[in-house]
C-alpha cells in the first residue's frame, strides 16, 4: 500500500513540476524572478520519503547530493555513494576541479599529485622528481640512500651515500649491494676520491694531474674499445649491457705531456727540457714560454703573456675555458675550485695557487679585500668574527644593502653567501632556507644565485666544492678547464 502510495506522489509531482518549471522560465526570461511554494512543498514531500527531486539538467559540485555521475560536473569525478566525488587515484583541489595522480618523470601542478601514486616525490619544476635524500627508481618508486654493503636497485642509490660507490648487481637492473669502485678504495664507511694514475682512462686533465703532477689527459690513437665483453658491467658510468663509450670511439689515458719523462714510482712527470718551467700554465693562465702551457696541455702556446689553444673552437679557447664563472682556476693543473677556498689559508690547489695569489692590495677576484689591502675569503665575510687587521669585513653586515658575495636575511642581516640553501638555518627567519628556491626550485624565486640541472636554487659557493651540493651533482660537472682541439 506504501508503494502505491509512493508512485502515484511521484508521477504527480513529476507533472507538476514540469509545468510549473516552464512558467518560472518564463517568467524568469521577462525579469519577474520568482520562488515557487509549491515546488518546495513537493520537495519536502520527496525527502519524506527520502529522496531528492534532480532533473536531467541538475549538476552537483564535488561534495554535493548527486543520483548519477553525470550530474557532477568536474572533470574526473562521478557520483559516489549518494555525492560527488573525485575517481580512484584523482586529488580534489578545489569543489570543481580534480588532477591526476602523476607518476615520476611526468608534468603536475601540485606535490600531492605526486605523493599520491610515488611516495617521497614532489612537484619540482612542474614535473614530478624525487625529494633530495631519494633516488629514482623506474616510474614509481623513490629510494633511500643505499649504504655500503647494503641492498640496492640502482647506481644512484648507493651515489647518494658515497659518490665513488656503485650497485654490484647480483640481478641484473634488479638487486645488488653498494661497493666502492675500484679507482675509489674503501676508507672506513666510505669510498675514496677517484685516483687516476698514468695509463689509467680519464676525461680532462685536471683529473690526471691532481694525482700525477704534471700528468695531461692525453688521447690514444690506436686504442679503443673493441666489443661489449672488455667493458666491466659495474662501472659507475655504465648501464648494466650498454657500453660508456661508444665502440670503436678512441679513448684517453693519462700520460707525460711531451718534454717530460715519468718518475721510476709513476708519482710525477719531470720536465726536461730547458725552457719548460717549474710551474706549468693552464689555458688562460699567465706564461713567459710556450712550454709552460704545453706542460699542461700539449695543444696550447704562449700568446701575449697567456696561454691559447693552438686552433680555438666555440667550445674551448683562453675567453672559453669551460669552468664556472665564479669558481677559481689553479694554475698549473686547470682545475677549478669554489671561491670558499681562496685565501683562506689553507692550500687547496696542487701548486698553491689559491694562496699564493692573495697578494695585498692585489687579491684575486674571487677573494675579499680589506681596506688596508688583506685578502681573506668571501666566506669569512660578515659571518660576526673579525679576520681583517681593520675589522672592515665586519662592517656593514645589517642594512637595507649587504656587501658583494654575501646573503642579505629578510630582517636586514647579511651573511657570508655560503649559508643560502645549505640545508642548516641561519637567519633568524629562516629566510635563507626558503622552501620554494632551495627545494621547489621554482622559477619566480625572487633569489637564485645559482640554479642546479634538477631546478633547485644553491649558493655558487657549493661550484666545484668537493660535495654534491645540488643533489644530481651538476655543480660538480665543469671543474676543470677544457682540452684544446688537435690541430689538423
Amino acid at each position: 500500500m506504501l508503494l502505491t502510495s509512493f508512485l502515484v506522489l511521484l508521477s504527480v509531482t513529476s507533472l507538476a513540476v514540469s509545468s510549473k518549471a516552464q512558467e518560472i522560465e518564463r517568467k524568469n526570461s521577462l525579469g519577474d524572478f520568482v520562488i515557487d511554494s509549491k515546488e518546495d512543498e513537493i520537495n519536502n514531500n520527496l525527502a519524506w520519503y527520502g529522496l531528492d527531486l534532480v532533473g536531467e539538467d541538475s549538476y552537483a559540485l564535488l561534495g554535493e547530493r548527486c543520483v548519477v555521475s553525470k550530474h557532477c560536473i568536474a572533470p574526473y569525478s562521478a557520483c559516489i555513494k549518494g555525492s560527488c566525488r573525485c575517481k580512484p587515484h584523482y586529488l580534489q583541489v578545489d569543489r570543481d576541479s580534480c588532477l591526476p595522480g602523476v607518476l615520476l618523470g611526468f608534468p603536475c601542478e601540485v606535490d600531492a599529485q605526486c605523493s599520491m601514486r610515488v611516495a617521497n616525490s614532489a612537484c619540482i619544476q612542474g614535473y614530478c622528481r624525487c625529494g633530495a635524500e631519494y633516488a629514482p627508481y623506474r616510474r614509481n618508486n623513490c629510494l633511500r640512500r643505499s649504504r655500503l654493503g647494503d641492498a640496492c636497485r640502482s647506481h644512484e642509490q648507493c651515489q647518494l651515500e658515497n659518490p665513488g660507490s656503485y650497485c654490484d648487481f647480483m640481478v641484473p637492473r634488479v638487486y645488488g649491494r653498494c661497493k666502492c669502485s675500484s679507482d675509489s678504495p674503501q676508507i672506513g664507511h666510505k669510498c675514496g676520491k677517484p685516483r687516476y694514475s698514468l695509463g689509467t682512462p680519464c676525461g680532462t686533465s685536471a683529473q690526471c694531474s691532481t694525482h700525477v703532477p704534471g700528468a695531461v689527459c692525453v688521447i690514444q690513437k690506436h686504442t679503443s674499445i673493441k666489443s661489449p665483453e672488455a667493458i666491466d658491467p659495474n662501472s659507475i658510468s655504465a648501464i648494466p649491457g650498454v657500453s660508456p663509450t661508444p665502440l670503436g670511439v678512441p679513448i684517453a689515458v693519462c700520460a707525460c705531456p711531451s718534454g717530460h719523462i715519468e718518475a721510476e714510482d709513476g708519482s710525477r712527470c719531470i720536465p726536461v727540457l730547458k725552457d719548460v718551467g717549474v710551474i706549468p700554465s693552464s689555458l688562460g693562465q699567465r706564461c713567459e714560454t710556450s712550454s709552460q702551457c704545453k706542460a699542461s696541455d700539449p695543444f696550447t702556446f704562449c700568446k701575449e703573456g697567456y696561454c691559447h689553444c693552438v686552433t680555438d673552437t666555440p667550445q674551448c679557447s683562453a675567453s672559453n675555458r669551460g669552468c664556472h664563472k665564479e669558481t677559481f682556476q689553479c694554475v698549473s693543473s686547470g682545475k677549478c675550485i669554489s671561491w670558499f677556498f681562496v685565501c683562506n689559508g689553507i692550500r687547496e690547489c696542487d701548486d698553491g695557487s689559491d694562496e699564493d695569489a692573495c697578494l695585498p692590495h692585489r687579491c684575486p677576484p674571487l677573494a675579499h679585500t680589506c681596506k688596508d689591502g688583506t685578502c681573506i675569503s668571501r666566506s669569512r665575510l660578515c659571518d660576526g668574527k673579525v679576520h681583517c687587521p681593520d675589522g672592515s669585513d665586519e662592517v656593514n653586515c645589517r642594512g637595507a644593502t649587504c656587501p658583494e658575495s654575501t646573503f642579505r636575511c629578510s630582517d636586514g642581516r647579511c651573511l657570508p653567501g655560503f649559508v643560502f640553501c645549505n640545508a642548516t638555518p641561519t637567519c633568524a627567519d629562516h629566510s635563507d632556507e626558503d622552501e620554494r628556491a632551495c627545494v621547489q626550485g621554482s622559477i619566480t624565486a625572487s633569489y637564485c644565485p645559482f640554479r642546479c640541472r634538477n631546478g633547485r636554487c644553491r649558493s655558487p659557493a657549493i661550484l666545484c666544492s668537493g660535495t654534491d651540493g645540488c643533489g644530481d651533482n651538476s655543480d660538480e660537472e665543469t671543474c676543470s678547464v677544457c682540452s684544446c682541439q688537435r690541430p689538423s
